[in-house]
């Protein structure tokens, strides 16, 4: 059942090589699962962790790699 230790959104971006902001745009679009930690925010500011799993951010890897195409 483990998918491996839990990633910050910090070190996702340095394996990914970008942003944080992207990283979170790729969780709101629902391409890359987290773990939300922490209540729910009552006001417009979420203070909620947001934690990637090392088994999701290896899977999105593989299901947006590119295939390598040589031309003749």
């Amino acid at each position: 059942m483990t998918k491996g230790k839990l990633m910050t959104l910090a070190d996702v971006a340095a394996v990914l090589n970008c942003s944080t902001k992207l990283v979170k745009n790729l969780i709101r679009d629902g391409q890359l699962p987290c773990l939300r930690l922490g209540r729910e925010p009552k006001g417009r500011i979420d203070t909620r962790q947001y934690m990637v799993q090392e088994g999701d951010l290896q899977s999105f890897i593989d299901r947006n790699k590119k295939q390598r195409v040589v031309i003749v």
